[in-house]
């Protein structure tokens, strides 16, 4: 049973739960042909403080569908979860009254879908889609007795999200806890109406002045219209209280100082004001609006929608297919948005990490690389991990110097250098470098049709991963994973036996500064032969005997930051 489903109170319920998920092909018809159903009337969202709480409410008791495995993944033999940006389930005997879209647009919630079944008879059964802005996990589900699974440890990383039933079974209650913390609101008091004033004033030359304190904002529109015989229709923010002084300006201007004042819509159509809704919520505040795409070059829009605020949320949508932005809204809040988003589209600092490995051929080389690399009597290299696994030093002297040094050694072949390409990636990617050969492996099998040859391979060397950031391309931060892989003995079927080491650390340096590891180990083995009428199958039938070369290596790792991206790009090391 997958122990990821299981909940330590009762973990049967989990295998209930995915048996009956594999069963609801076959029941989908019936669900949705019932001729009892209930209506989905009210869907209500809260913000607290680090989540945001849906319940969907029904006149009668609703049933609830849902399937575990859209949830959870196998990998390896364990169970883990799926990270999705979308709650999907179905409520079978449902119909709704709050039509197919409910907008909630409260981080980490986007909107609430409904769509009925195509397998549908008579509009009963309702599929519900919970969007939200970014991928989330399961925390827990447990609607009734069928339904009952989740993380089996109970707490899982934000944002996360759990569904419960309410006690009568008329409600269902999503949780969906966010990776943001939302400070408490701010109660701000009603304007007493007492305490208002309005006066618009004719100055000549189709200039007016306005002075409002406390004034709906309708009053204000229609003064001017009044006034100036301007002609505006207000379909948004008419209720709004304003406050305002403007001295000797034409309405034109004052009314576009409104709209950009009190986040609303303007437009002029033969020579008529629409004043509506900065949001669009409906055909008129839509036709008054306007839309812009904002296309990314640095970074993928998911981030850049991340970095900006809240509420702009309602705006703004990604498009990942253009790597772009799209928001919808008055032309003000997207003349400040491309504003924004060209200070946050920033090329990223891109480090370029490179590797040298030094193996020993002759015994005592590799001390003597040590002795030069570090200086003398200075052998002994800081531990990565476990003592004695990794050892690591800082090297005082660059590069290009350290290779210049072991040229002598390597001349009287003492040591060898091999000199891996160098990889460039951008702040926080993967960097990945091997170090070593691939070492190929002949056995023969029998597939009942007779031996067959199988050859197989293995790398044989050093497997470095690095994730390298940096923020003023001075100084690098470097979580390292290096991996050593050894092939001991091959048995006398051919197969080899691999032993692998893991270390993992983290490193800070400075940009150009190289990195000594040692502790590495390299085995390969060589298996002599003796000649056969078959050429494969012989030399693995007729082995004389196997020799195993063993060789200690250290490997230099150099980081160098660059906050330029041409100059990433055409700058090459000294060779």
């Amino acid at each position: 049973m997958p122990k990821a489903l299981a909940t330590n109170r009762n973990r049967s319920l989990a295998l209930t739960a995915c048996c009956f998920a594999a069963a609801m092909a076959g029941h989908q018809a019936a669900w949705s042909q019932s001729e009892v159903y209930c209506t989905v009337t009210k869907v209500q969202a809260e913000s607290l403080t680090n989540a945001v709480r849906l319940t969907i409410s029904a006149d009668g008791m609703l049933q609830f569908r849902i399937d575990p495995l859209d949830y959870f993944t196998q990998e390896g033999g364990d169970w883990v979860h799926r990270h999705v940006s979308t709650i999907t389930f179905r409520l079978p005997n449902a119909r709704t009254s709050l039509g197919s879209f409910v907008d909630v647009a409260s981080y980490p919630v986007s909107h609430v879908q409904f769509a009925i079944p195509p397998e549908s008879r008579e509009g009963v059964g309702l599929d519900v889609s919970i969007a939200l802005y970014g991928a989330a996990v399961v925390q827990r589900v447990e609607v009734g007795n069928q339904y009952q699974f989740g993380s089996m440890y109970g707490f899982v990383e934000p944002p996360a999200f759990q569904i419960t039933a309410s006690s009568d079974g008329r409600s269902l209650i999503i949780i969906v806890q966010s990776d943001r913390y939302r400070e408490a609101g701010v109660t701000r008091e009603a304007a007493v109406p007492g305490r208002s004033a309005l006066a618009v004033t004719p100055e000549g030359d189709g200039l007016i002045s306005v002075h409002a304190l406390n004034t709906p904002l309708g009053e204000v529109l229609r003064a001017i219209s009044e006034t100036d015989g301007v002609d505006i229709v207000v379909r948004g923010g008419a209720n709004y209280r304003a406050s305002m002084t403007i001295s000797r300006a034409p309405p034109a201007a004052i009314l576009r100082a409104i709209a950009r004042g009190y986040g609303l819509s303007l437009r002029t159509v033969e020579g008529v004001y629409y004043i509506t809704e900065g949001l669009p919520g409906e055909v008129d505040a839509y036709w008054a609006s306007a839309t812009a795409t904002f296309p990314l070059h640095h970074i993928p829009p998911a981030l850049a929608l991340d970095l900006l605020p809240d509420f702009l949320l309602r705006y703004v949508h990604v498009n990942a297919e253009q790597n772009a932005l799209v928001a919808a809204g008055p032309p003000q809040l997207l003349d400040k948005l491309d504003s924004d988003l060209r200070a946050i589209d920033r090329p990223l600092p891109q480090v370029e990490v490179s590797a040298m490995l030094v193996e020993e051929r002759r015994s005592g080389g590799l001390a003597l690389a040590t002795e030069i690399l570090l200086g003398p009597g200075l052998h002994q290299l800081g531990a990565i991990g476990l003592t004695g696994q990794l050892g690591y030093r800082l090297a005082e002297d660059s590069i290009h110097d350290l290779r210049v040094k072991l040229q002598a050694l390597t001349d009287r072949e003492v040591i060898r250098t091999r000199v891996c390409p160098s990889v460039t990636v951008a702040c926080g990617s993967q960097a990945d470098l091997f170090l070593g050969r691939r070492q190929f492996f002949g056995f023969l099998s029998d597939s009942g049709m007779g031996p067959e040859v199988i050859l197989s391979s293995t790398d044989v060397g050093s497997h470095i991963v690095a994730q390298p950031w940096t923020g003023d391309g001075r100084s690098i931060t470097i979580p390292l994973r290096v991996q050593a892989n050894t092939v001991l003995s091959v048995d006398e079927h051919g197969l080899p036996l691999v032993a692998t080491r893991e270390v993992r650390g983290t490193l800070r340096v400075l940009s150009g500064d190289t990195i000594i590891l040692s502790g590495l180990t390299m085995n390969t083995v060589d298996t002599k032969r003796s000649r056969s009428p078959v050429p494969l199958v012989g030399e693995l039938s007729r082995t004389h005997h196997k020799l195993t070369e063993s060789s200690e290596a250290l490997v230099l790792l150099t980081a160098r930051a660059y906050t330029d991206v041409h100059e990433a790009r055409t700058k090459t090391e000294p060779s």
